[in-house]
């Protein structure tokens, strides 16, 4: 009831579809992200009502291509999201249609 998320990672497509298929009759509301070991097991979790399916060899096979085209730039995500302790975050803000900000890029809009 109070949840606000749930990730279905355990070892087999069948479990972690009856986890997401029973999360998502308890809470209809909850966001719920699956993993798939196998790309046939995505429509399923799709039908069983998971919001997000990653599939880890996927991302993995992205990653070393983005890793030997733009180096510099999995370099830079990786200091973000890696920081551990130092002082630098990413955050996701959303800025209004009539903000100041509105359609700017960051350097535009000054933003430290």
């Amino acid at each position: 009831e109070r949840a606000r998320g749930l990730v279905a990672a355990v070892g087999s497509d069948t479990d972690n579809t009856y986890i997401t298929l029973s999360a998502r009759g308890l809470c209809p509301k909850l966001f719920i992200e699956a993993r798939a070991v196998n790309k046939e097991a995505v429509k399923k979790l799709e039908r069983a009502g998971a919001n997000r399916i990653i599939l880890p060899q996927a991302i993995g096979g992205r990653r070393m291509a983005m890793l030997a085209l733009r180096p510099a730039v999995v370099d830079f995500i990786d200091t973000v999201i890696y920081s551990h302790g130092r002082e630098m975050q990413l955050e996701n803000v959303d800025i209004g249609e009539k903000s100041r900000l509105a359609g700017l890029t960051i350097k535009a809009a000054r933003v430290k």
